[in-house]
């Protein structure tokens, strides 16, 4: 479990800060894109955001904020649509003592155009998160400390699957010969057709300011009209930036449609 509390002793903990397990000199802030509709989860969102549908009697997003502050983060960043007044109404201005700022994604453009509305509260570097995933025993806390390790533009965590069919849902990352020893990341490939290892991406990142600067580099996918947000990664690596790949362990659940909800409720029950 997240931070090595149980449901019952997450609500407990709710509002007591958190102290971060390592310190940096440079700042970083939580980005959650949370402005999605969750169309395919239904009826559970027919009246809350995704974000806001419970888990054991809390909010997906609170679990999210939990593993998102195992890091030092001096801010959260929320984004929400329009209709995002559940999550304005439940959080409010902080969480476990991290101040929270709301922005508005106003026309659902997708996940690229998400991110980069939080770009005038990026200073140093922003860990994201998506709002619609579960991670229980993954390890989140060291994530700034390698990329000052390794003096990399970015981070991108992935978890170890036999499940061929979970890693075409996400993205598939390959190494090109380096090693675990040497993570870095040769090309990525979202919903891949074919399966060449055990990896499978998934929505935690942490990218170094310059990220922004290469999405108006990165050409639009032709039916969406922004860019892919793995393809955005892909034009850093291809432009000869270190990205490397973390492997987070642990459960990684990808909560979509009723069924991984009902996973999610049992994993979390047991």
């Amino acid at each position: 479990m997240v931070l090595g509390l149980t449901p019952t002793g997450m609500n407990q903990e709710r509002n007591r800060p958190i102290k971060p397990l390592q310190e940096s000199s440079r700042d970083l802030v939580l980005v959650v894109p949370a402005a999605g509709k969750g169309t395919r989860l239904r009826p559970a969102t027919t009246f809350v955001p995704k974000g806001m549908v419970p888990l054991m009697d809390r909010p997906i997003l609170e679990y999210v904020l939990e593993v998102g502050l195992q890091a030092p983060i001096s801010r959260i960043i929320l984004i929400v649509s329009p209709d995002g007044d559940a999550i304005r109404d439940h959080f409010r201005e902080n969480y476990r003592g991290v101040p929270i700022s709301y922005v508005v994604q106003e026309d659902p453009k997708g996940l690229t155009h998400a991110v980069s509305l939080a770009q005038p509260y990026v200073k140093d570097r922003m860990l994201i998160l998506l709002s619609d995933e579960l991670y229980l025993d993954c390890s989140h806390s060291g994530l700034a400390a390698i990329v000052d390790e390794r003096g990399a533009s970015g981070l991108v965590g992935f978890v170890r699957t036999n499940d061929e069919y979970r890693i075409r849902r996400n993205y598939a990352i390959d190494l090109n010969g380096h090693t675990a020893a040497d993570p870095k990341i040769s090309r990525l490939i979202e919903k891949p057709e074919e399966i060449w290892n055990d990896m499978q991406g998934t929505g935690t990142w942490l990218f170094e300011r310059e990220f922004f600067d290469f999405v108006p580099k990165t050409a639009p996918h032709p039916k969406r009209g922004e860019p892919d947000f793995v393809a955005v990664i892909q034009e850093m690596v291809n432009a000869g930036r270190s990205v490397y790949a973390i492997d987070l362990g642990g459960t990684y659940l990808n909560i979509n449609d009723p069924d991984d909800l009902s996973t999610a409720i049992s994993r979390l029950s047991s």
